[in-house]
């Protein structure tokens, strides 16, 4: 796969660039609080959230994968 490494990188790098890195899920109602995941741009795994009362409240960070990994 060495002749190829300089291909691979244009087409990581190509695909990366249509990828919307830092985004938050549409956050859904369970009882009393509202959870959603979140992706910051660098990081490979989500992180899981919930805020209690509105969408508004402070955020609880309930899982860091990336804090895991």
């Amino acid at each position: 796969m060495k002749p190829t490494e300089g291909l691979q990188e244009k087409l990581y790098n190509e695909i990366l660039s249509h990828i919307k890195q830092t985004d938050v899920s549409v956050p859904y109602r369970w009882g009393d609080y509202f959870y959603y995941t979140r992706t910051k741009e660098g990081q490979q795994y989500p992180i899981y959230c919930r805020k209690q009362g509105s969408v508004d409240a402070a955020e609880q960070i309930l899982l860091d994968l990336n804090e895991m990994a």
